[in-house]
């Protein structure tokens, strides 16, 4: 089960608005990397809402077709709650792709919701989605040697509508933010930083705990803290904060008798992007005591 306060971030998927502008440096090599992500926003009706991917698509303005993901991966979108998880990380032929398609699974129990009040599941209909895919339209950069981290921020809330049946269709709403960076010089050319924050769980762990966050490119620790303290009495806040350079992170969180944890270990992982200037959450991460 993925921790409260995580974002999905996938690549561009989109029903009613897509805000893209990613940009990227030229380099000798013919292909960057695409990092699919997915999010959600925390507020539904649903107690849990299950989609199943399939494939994703990118498409060329001269129409070819770059292929990011091709394996079926079901996600539970309620679970992510402005967390960021890292869906495929593929290598894309460098170009500027116009349009994303999102294809999803339509056999029978990939994509349903939980009701919040009787705890039943009912099965949502798909339209397009299963057999074109959803055609996303967007300015969406791929330049060599670098990575383009494309934000899918899923709406899950308002991405299922109620039909006069009584049953649930799917129509995603998302928007999209994109990110591009020359990963050769991620986070060491003396740009501004960028937040993680977050909580940590239980309080009995606060005293020992200490978190870090490691860059998934380089496999370095870039920012490493315990939790804030009391002003007036000195007594241990869950809350943490770490200033990190931008770029994509893992946190690993370690406290005196419980179990390490390791966002990137979760089923799916769980990343965290990092722009400039901004806070990315991390919601609240509970530790799990040592046996």
């Amino acid at each position: 089960m993925v921790h409260r306060g995580f974002a999905f971030f996938l690549l561009a998927l989109l029903a009613a608005a897509l805000v893209a502008g990613c940009g990227g440096s030229s380099a000798s090599p013919r292909y960057g990397t695409a990092n699919v992500y997915v999010t959600d926003q925390p507020a539904s009706p649903y107690s849990g809402v299950f989609v199943t991917i399939k494939r994703i698509d990118l498409v060329s303005e001269s129409g070819t077709i770059a292929i990011v993901f091709d394996e079926t991966q079901q996600v539970e979108l309620l679970a992510l709650d402005n967390a960021q998880v890292l869906l495929e990380s593929a290598s894309v032929p460098e170009g500027r792709y116009s349009q994303l398609r999102l294809v999803l699974s339509a056999a029978e129990g990939d994509n349903y919701v939980v009701l919040a009040g009787d705890g039943s599941r009912q099965d949502l209909l798909l339209s397009s989605q299963a057999q074109t895919g959803l055609k996303l339209v967007g300015d969406i950069p791929i330049a060599a040697g670098t990575t383009t981290n494309i934000l899918l921020d899923f709406d899950a809330s308002r991405s299922i509508v109620e039909e006069g049946n009584g049953k649930l269709r799917l129509k995603p709403v998302v928007q999209v933010v994109c990110e591009s960076h020359d990963t050769a010089h991620d986070g060491t050319d003396g740009s501004p930083l960028g937040e993680i924050a977050g909580q940590i769980a239980p309080e009995a762990a606060l005293p020992s705990v200490q978190v870090a966050a490691v860059n998934v490119d380089t496999g370095a620790t870039a920012a490493q803290g315990t939790v804030q303290q009391s002003p007036s009495d000195g007594s241990f806040l869950p809350d943490f904060e770490l200033d990190v350079p931008p770029g994509t992170y893992q946190l690993v969180v370690t406290a005196d008798g419980f179990q390490a944890y390791a966002s990137s270990q979760l089923s799916p992982p769980v990343t965290f992007i990092v722009t400039a200037d901004q806070t990315t959450p991390a919601g609240l991460i509970t530790l799990v005591a040592a046996p």
